[in-house]
């Protein structure tokens, strides 16, 4: 069994090869909000988005960390680009805390 790091590092790569629908994936940030994996924008990996907003003027990340809080998590309204395009439009995602890391980061 590998050690808990390597564990992490396997789960985000496989995560980040995940795909749903048309133009559908997976990221994975902590509760800094730092981003963990993001399968589309790999320059965001590593950073603090905390004060990052989008077009709309929303704290994505941070309405993402507090979407983790509510009790089964929830969703989250906001502009992003879809993947191949710059162009922002209406999304929605869904934010919940994988408990096993939360315990243990």
């Amino acid at each position: 069994m590998p050690c808990p790091d390597e564990a992490k590092k396997q789960a985000l790569e496989s995560l980040g090869t995940m795909r749903y629908g048309k133009d559908g994936y997976i990221s994975v940030n902590d509760s800094q909000p730092v981003v963990l994996m993001h399968p589309i924008k790999k320059e965001l990996v590593s950073k603090n988005l905390a004060q990052f907003t989008d077009p709309a003027g929303n704290h994505l990340f941070v309405d993402i960390v507090n979407a983790c809080n509510h009790e089964g998590g929830g969703f989250i309204d906001y502009l992003w680009s879809k993947p191949g395009s710059e162009k922002p439009v209406p999304k929605t995602s869904y934010s919940a805390h994988f408990t096993p890391w939360t315990s243990t980061s």
